[in-house]
């Protein structure tokens, strides 16, 4: 994010410090660290430093793992299409994950919906307009870090366990189709009513 190393405070132990606003980065989590205002704050932060603010988010689309990555969805063709078969109106995009944040930003800005597995590219949601919408397919458990992040951008994520194989497992998997347009269906009624349809 091309902070100047003269603006980073390295905390040295024992000792107090005085600030006006705290966001911090600490492993393992502290109560200070938990998601929240912090996640807020580095997206508004994004925003201005991008200026993303005067992109408007318009686009639908697709995203996968890489090949060779856990939780790859092997099936993600056959998703796609027929997806564009029973939303015909609307213009769908396969976009491949950008790894330059500063290359990411007006990218990530253009998206309104999002439909993807879980992974690092889910924090992009940072780039992400507040009421744009991610279907997020996860594994058998779901992914708190990512589902947190989201929410706290004001992003609304539909996450569900349509992914067999566990979170660090390599090999990709198949993805049941009719459920997978079922969720992006109560995604774009959460994009459309701005809240989270009741899913049964």
């Amino acid at each position: 994010m091309e902070i100047p190393e003269e603006r980073i405070i390295r905390l040295k132990p024992h000792c107090y410090y005085s600030c006006d606003i705290c966001s911090t980065i600490a492993n393992p989590i502290s109560f200070i660290n938990a998601y929240g205002i912090h996640s807020k704050r580095l997206q508004l932060f994004l925003h201005e430093k991008y200026n993303l603010d005067r992109i408007k988010p318009t686009r639908y689309v697709f995203m996968n793992r890489e090949y060779d990555k856990p939780r790859y969805i092997k099936n993600m063709d056959e998703i796609f299409n027929e997806t564009k078969k029973a939303f015909p109106d609307i213009n769908w995009e396969n976009q491949t994950d950008i790894y330059n944040l500063t290359e990411a930003a007006s990218v990530f800005a253009s998206i309104k919906f999002m439909y993807s597995p879980t992974g690092s590219n889910i924090f992009k949601c940072y780039l992400m307009h507040p009421f744009s919408v991610m279907v997020v397919v996860s594994t058998r458990c779901a992914d708190n870090s990512a589902a947190a992040a989201a929410t706290h951008c004001d992003i609304f994520m539909i996450m569900y366990a349509g992914n067999p194989l566990d979170h660090h497992q390599w090999g990709g998997a198949i993805i049941d189709v009719k459920y997978a347009i079922e969720m992006i269906r109560n995604g774009l009624i959460c994009l459309r009513e701005r809240k989270i349809p009741n899913i049964t």
